[in-house]
């Protein structure tokens, strides 16, 4: 980003990141902090601080090589207790593998049928975006080995991402039909199923998938906020290691205590995600495109694309309601695409 929009471009990017970063880890500590609560009895406050803290002094000592490690550690665990899940669940449901995914075809039409054609855009725009502009996502892409291993690794993303979510579907229908009632809390339905399908040792290894698969999230986002802070909020020199590392560790530190309070106050997890999106993508990805494949970006242009285009989304969103429908997300997005091409334009017209 400081090679397109100079290094007051890279700051503001850096800011803007670090909020949403800290939003992103209080997301995920409330579900670590639920998902302990819920096998302790430990109010979520305490459960929240004792997993964001054994995550913390892990990412603070290990750094991204012990990142890495863990998150492949606890890929493996949580892909072994799904399938140990959806496998159950089809034994003790009333209707079987064909009457699952006809349910599933069903209630997709349906959703998809009760949404407006900018609902369906919002959502699907905020999702892919959202996800592909994470800086956790962006950072372990610039860190592969090559381009080639980022390739494959995007490629093997999105390959097994469908198929996971598939996953959680069969299993909610599942559970559904026969084993739980369809009024169960959303953020708690994983526990919920598992705690009545599995028996009490299967059931403590669940937890310690799912407490792995969330610790992972939350490692990969504490090193990234640790990168964001140390590269693009201070501008240290190159060969300013130390200052860097101590900047990096504190930067952990932070979030992690950010975190674990602001899940206190958390109202819907999947409402909050769809918040952070609508604000961050609208400031993020045409700067971030202009400053991968166009030649023209300028410092000026990017850091009005930045603010206006936040600033937008959040007012048509949340200020106004979204008249007419249309996302703040989508609104926002081409706010700043328009403040981008104004300020490329005037520049240019400037010094014909």
């Amino acid at each position: 980003m400081q090679n397109a929009y100079g290094k007051y471009g890279k700051l503001l990017s850096g800011v803007f990141s670090f909020l949403l970063l800290i939003g992103f880890t209080s997301i995920m500590a409330k579900v670590a902090g639920s998902l302990l609560s819920a096998f302790t009895g430990l109010s979520l406050g305490w459960s929240a601080i004792i997993v964001v803290g054994v995550v913390v002094l892990y990412t603070y000592f290990g750094g991204m090589r012990g990142s890495v490690y863990t998150d492949a550690y606890q890929t493996v665990i949580f892909g072994v207790a799904l399938i140990m899940l959806l496998l159950v669940s089809m034994y003790k449901s009333s209707i079987g593998f064909s009457g699952a995914v006809s349910q599933g075809i069903d209630l997709g039409v349906g959703t998809i049928s009760a949404m407006s054609f900018l609902a369906i855009l919002g959502f699907v725009f905020s999702m892919m975006f959202g996800e592909v502009f994470l800086p956790p996502m962006v950072g372990r892409a610039l860190s592969a080995k090559n381009a080639g291993v980022s390739k494959k690794t995007f490629i093997t993303t999105g390959i097994l991402t469908p198929v996971i979510l598939f996953f959680v579907l069969l299993i909610g229908i599942f559970a559904s039909n026969g084993i739980i009632g369809l009024e169960t809390v959303a953020d708690n339905a994983a526990m919920t199923i598992a705690g009545t399908v599995l028996g009490a040792g299967f059931f403590g290894f669940f937890l310690i998938a799912l407490l792995s698969i969330v610790m992972s999230s939350l490692d990969s986002l504490l090193q990234a906020g640790a990168v964001v802070a140390s590269n693009d909020v201070f501008f240290w020199k190159e060969e300013d290691s130390s200052k860097k590392l101590t900047i990096s560790r504190l930067a952990t530190v932070v979030l992690g205590i950010l975190g674990a309070i602001l899940a206190l106050y958390i109202p819907d997890l999947i409402s909050t995600l769809l918040i952070l999106y609508a604000i961050w993508i609208p400031v993020m990805v045409i700067p971030f495109l202009y400053a991968l494949f166009s030649k023209r970006a300028t410092p000026s242009a990017g850091i009005l694309s930045m603010i206006l285009g936040g600033t937008s989304a959040y007012l048509w969103e949340f200020t106004i309601q979204s008249p007419g429908g249309l996302p703040g997300v989508i609104f926002g997005t081409i706010v700043s695409l328009i403040v981008m091409e104004v300020v490329l334009s005037f520049k240019k017209t400037s010094v014909a």
